[in-house]
């Protein structure tokens, strides 16, 4: 009963979000958009790269917006930086001292111009939590938070009103 009302849930929710998103298009349709090289500020090497690539794959997957490799061509300028990105232990085994469930925390700060100007600035939170009790797979990890934080960039983008 409760999955049936929660498939029912997520339709409604997943038919509100294209609608959403279909009006929210007309505002920068056809915009250029300049994504300049992500800063990193933890110490997770990797998360740039599979982040990145992520954010230009949602973009890309949805219509209104293309990605330019010339900046003077942009429309839009995006700037990220990665401030945090820290894992916080939430269940050790009994038998021995090992996590084996972990929640882990990446922080961003997103910066959008318009050419030279500052059109807004935003910090950008995300969380996922871990089973790593078999295993501990970074690069599963990497890729489960970067889709949601990619998520999130597209729909500030989406939120431009011009």
């Amino acid at each position: 009963m409760v999955r049936l009302l929660m498939k029912r849930l997520i339709k409604v929710f997943s038919i509100f979000l294209f609608f959403t998103s279909c009006y929210l298009n007309k505002n920068i349709n056809g915009k250029r958009i300049f994504f300049e090289r992500i800063e990193n500020f933890s110490n997770q090497v990797n998360l740039t790269f599979i982040l990145n690539q992520k954010i230009k794959e949602r973009i890309l997957e949805y219509p209104g917006l293309s990605i330019t490799d010339i900046k003077e061509n942009a429309d839009y300028i995006v700037n990220l930086k990665i401030l945090k990105f820290e894992r916080i232990p939430l269940f050790y085994s009994k038998e021995a001292d090992n996590i084996v469930g972990a929640k882990f925390e990446i922080g961003l700060k997103l910066d959008l111009k318009e050419k030279d100007k500052l059109i807004f600035d935003k910090n950008l939170f995300e969380t996922i939590s871990f089973s790593i009790y078999k295993e501990y797979n970074e690069e599963e990890i990497l890729n489960k938070i970067s889709e949601r934080v990619a998520k999130k960039v597209y729909f500030e983008i989406l939120k431009i009103k011009r």
